[in-house]
């Protein structure tokens, strides 16, 4: 830009406007005159001859960067020095007294010129974009969304279906003569199963599943506490969409009762691979 605001009068082809024309003029490829006008330099003019995204423009590219003086503080950079991008902006701020956001953005734009460095190229050889942050972090929020919207959909559901779902995933972690009772004559059972340990005798499981989106409380463990007294049960489980209040879990410690909570179910489902499942880079999909 002009000193007073104004855009120059300078005819410059795409080329030449890739980079802003501060960054063209930083790069020596453009320059004012004295009377303040724009006008291309030989070495922008040798860049407007090359052709595009050739060996030859990436050379014109990297002499421009190498003589550039406001990036010679940066040649030990330019000539492969393993720096942190959050180095680069620290030093950047010490320099230039940059503000912190500034002096990221300038950070981003030197990482993005070295790929131009002749000398940076043979330091490190070849080089690749390395993605695997970039796909870990994508893949942790699509799962994080995923749990949501797994919760979401177990709470919309019949709550039938919901128990017989809980049925199938017992039948997938190994416990035997699974039965689905439910209704309004369960006896305070949804589910029965067994559960056969590799020493001892077998055990008889009595599972009520809550389809709450507000936290199990007490007197469903005291509930179920009674039924396992009353049918001689051997142990119970209480699986819920939501979670348990404080004091369910206390009156739960201690006694023969697991508590599954919603995002317990959900990463159940998944490692049985019930409803859901992990695809090749670790991200929840449907089964």
């Amino acid at each position: 830009m002009h000193p007073l605001g104004r855009s120059p009068p300078v005819t410059k082809s795409p080329k030449l406007l890739r980079p802003p024309p501060r960054v063209a003029q930083i790069l020596g490829l453009l320059e004012f005159t004295a009377k303040g006008r724009l006008r291309v330099t030989p070495g922008g003019e040798r860049l407007l001859a090359a052709v595009e995204e050739s060996r030859e423009e990436r050379q014109l590219y990297a002499e421009a960067i190498k003589s550039a003086r406001a990036l010679r503080p940066f040649s030990a950079f330019f000539a492969g020095e393993a720096v942190e991008s959050a180095e680069l902006a620290r030093r950047l701020m010490t320099l230039s007294g940059l503000s912190q956001s500034t002096a990221e953005r300038r950070a981003h734009t030197l990482f993005r010129w070295r790929i131009y460095s002749p000398d940076a190229d043979a330091a490190r050889g070849l080089v690749l974009a390395d993605v695997a942050a970039k796909i870990s972090k994508l893949v942790e929020r699509h799962n994080a969304r995923a749990r949501q919207d797994t919760l979401a959909w177990l709470l919309q559901i019949d709550p039938t279906r919901l128990e017989k779902l809980v049925a199938e995933l017992l039948r997938a972690m190994g416990y035997t003569d699974v039965e689905h009772r439910g209704g309004p004559l369960d006896g305070g059972v949804d589910v029965r199963c067994i559960h056969s340990a590799p020493v001892g005798p077998a055990s008889r499981i009595a599972v009520q599943v809550k389809r709450y989106s507000t936290p199990v409380a007490r007197p469903c463990i005291d509930e179920l506490l009674g039924v396992l007294h009353r049918d001689r049960y051997d142990r119970g489980i209480v699986v819920t969409t939501s979670a348990f209040t404080t004091q369910a879990r206390e009156v739960a410690l201690g006694q023969p009762i697991e508590l599954i909570g919603g995002l317990m179910l959900v990463d159940l489902l998944v490692r049985h691979q019930v409803i859901l499942k992990q695809g090749v880079h670790g991200e929840l999909r449907i089964a």
